[in-house]
Parts: structure tokens; C-alpha cells; sequence
């Protein structure tokens, strides 16, 4: 009897140890070579799983890099310079995805590279480009095209390949494969603030996120993503009374003046990123028809002070300052 007595209180001695169990938070901040940084914020994770984390980072960041070429590696980089390349068939998939989604979304194109790269120029020069100069790099996205042959990808035009709107978002999704291998669902990743992964917190329930600083509401965001366009890094310059930033629309040629920050959230963290490029060029009518063709919240913002645009879905996600969990 007294064996079996022991055994029953080791038994509630291990219950209620496991049940007041604190999860241990490993936050790993990581200023990466390109300027960018990336926050992982895991619960009782071995510290090996950030390092594996790191390196998934930086594979795909190499592979979808569209200005910088690695030794031994076909990236988009080379594709620009080559014209024609073989590639990973990850990366493949991933542009006949956002190919197909662009031609639903005419302010976007993944063969924009030119024509950012013009506004990248005019914003480090504070000189406008001419409205030759941007409207002959519209013709050439108009006449260029990608084509796929098996594990090749040809660049049929001028144009050039920039997906960096939403490379950082599908780095976001193998490393969400990564912590779905470990069974890992406490967590928060955000990357250089333009693509966030949200699990649960460290108590199973929600994180309080504020995407655009607490003023503007905080919001509760579980198992979801964030994605947002932003004229950072490169800013606003102001001519003739206007905003200029090197985000333009690729049907104007120029940068649209209406926000200063597009969110989208949904489950599909690459499809919110490139929505969020996206709108930032669109009107209030066409975010609104976004919004409901692809079931995705969204908040846009302008001066840093101004809500121009919020979801009501969004806004049914506040938290009340006085709720507690």
C-alpha cells in the first residue's frame, strides 16, 4: 500500500511540476551581411534550431538574391546576367506562382528590376527621372516574359528579375518548415519588419502586435503572417510639392502617394507580401476589392500619424487595453 501511495504522489509531483512549467524564452537577433535583420523569438527551442534557422536564411536569401551573384551558385542574380539559367526548382515554382498572381494584379510585376532600380537612383540623387526614362521601362516589362523548361528559366525581353517584395516572405515559409520538423508552434520570427510569422505566445494564445506603432491599435495575431510594403529604406523625397519613394507601379511608372505603409495579413505569408506592394500603388476602391477576392486583412498608413485605410476584420482584432489573458 505504501509502494502505491509513493507512486501516486511521485505522479502528482510530476503533474504539478509539468503544469506550473515556465517556458524558456531564446530570443536571437541577427544583423545579417545585407543590412537586414531577422528576430527569433522561440520557447523551449535548443538553441541549435535559431542556428539551423539562420541557415535556411541564408540559403534562400543567396538563391533568390536578384543583384548579387555567389560562387557556385545560380541565383536570380545570374539569371539577369545569363538571360537563360537553370535553377532550384523551389525557386522555379515560386516565380510561376507570383507570375500568375501578378497578372491579376497590374500595378506589379516580378520583371520590375529595371524600373525600380531607376527610382532606387533618383531617390540617392534627389533628381526625378523623366517620364521618357520610366515610360520606356514600362514598354520593356510589357515586352518581356519569363519561360520555363524544366529546370530552366529563360528571360525573354529586357527586363530584369527583382522579387525582393517578397523573397524575405518564402525565406519565412522553409523556415516555418523548420519549426513545424521540431514541433515548435511558441514563436515569432520577423524579418527586417517587412514579413512577420506568428505562432502562439508563450501561454498557447495570442502575440499583441502592433504593426505601425501602438497609437494605431494592437492586434491579436496567432498562427497568421504579416506582410508590408513601406517606402523604407529609401524613404520619400519631395518635388514640386509631391512624394516620390522607389516603390513605383508598373502601370504609371511612377511611385503612388497615397501610403507610407501597406499591411496585409493572412495564413499565406507570400501572397500578403506581394498584395502589399501591390496596393501600396492601388486606390481605396481597389484595396477594397483586394481585400475581399483574397479574404487577407490589411492596414494602410501615411506621415507616420494617418490611418488611411483598416480592415473591419482587422479592427475586430484590437485588444482593449484593459483585457486581460
Amino acid at each position: 500500500m505504501k509502494k502505491i501511495i509513493g507512486i501516486i504522489i511521485s505522479f502528482i509531483l510530476i503533474f504539478s511540476l509539468a503544469s506550473c512549467h515556465t517556458p524558456v524564452e531564446n530570443d536571437h537577433f541577427e544583423r545579417l551581411s545585407n543590412g537586414d535583420y531577422i528576430d527569433i523569438l522561440l520557447y523551449d527551442a535548443e538553441d541549435k534550431i535559431a542556428e539551423e534557422i539562420l541557415s535556411v536564411q541564408d540559403k534562400y536569401f543567396k538563391l533568390l538574391d536578384s543583384k548579387n551573384e555567389y560562387e557556385g551558385i545560380n541565383n536570380l542574380a545570374s539569371l539577369n546576367k545569363k538571360r537563360s539559367l537553370s535553377l532550384d526548382k523551389e525557386v522555379i515554382d515560386l516565380l510561376k506562382y507570383a507570375e500568375n498572381l501578378a497578372k491579376e494584379l497590374p500595378t506589379v510585376s516580378i520583371l520590375y528590376g529595371k524600373l525600380r532600380g531607376l527610382w532606387i537612383k533618383a531617390y540617392e540623387i534627389k533628381n526625378l527621372p523623366t517620364e521618357e526614362e520610366y515610360k520606356a521601362e514600362i514598354t520593356i516589362i510589357n515586352n518581356s516574359s519569363l519561360l520555363f523548361s524544366d529546370d530552366k528559366v529563360s528571360i525573354v525581353g529586357n527586363a530584369n528579375i527583382d522579387i525582393d517584395f517578397f523573397a524575405k516572405a518564402f525565406i519565412l515559409t522553409k523556415i516555418k518548415e523548420v519549426l513545424n520538423k521540431y514541433n515548435i508552434d511558441k514563436y515569432v520570427i520577423n524579418y527586417n519588419g517587412e514579413a512577420v510569422l506568428y505562432g502562439k505566445n508563450q501561454k498557447g494564445k495570442y502575440y499583441e502586435s502592433a504593426f505601425y506603432g501602438q497609437k494605431h491599435g494592437t492586434y491579436k495575431m496567432m498562427d497568421t503572417s504579416m506582410a508590408n510594403t513601406r517606402a523604407y529604406p529609401y524613404e520619400w523625397f519631395t518635388e514640386d510639392g509631391r512624394r516620390y519613394c522607389a516603390s513605383p507601379s508598373i502601370v504609371t511608372g511612377i511611385p503612388n502617394d497615397l501610403f507610407d505603409n501597406l499591411f496585409v495579413s493572412s495564413d499565406d505569408i507570400v501572397l500578403n507580401a506581394i498584395l502589399s506592394l501591390a496596393l501600396f500603388n492601388s486606390n481605396i476602391d481597389e484595396v477594397k476589392e483586394i481585400e475581399t477576392k483574397y479574404n487577407v486583412m490589411i492596414a494602410g498608413y501615411r506621415d507616420r500619424l494617418v490611418e488611411v485605410y483598416k480592415s473591419d476584420k482587422l479592427r475586430a482584432l484590437e485588444i482593449d487595453p484593459n483585457d486581460k489573458w
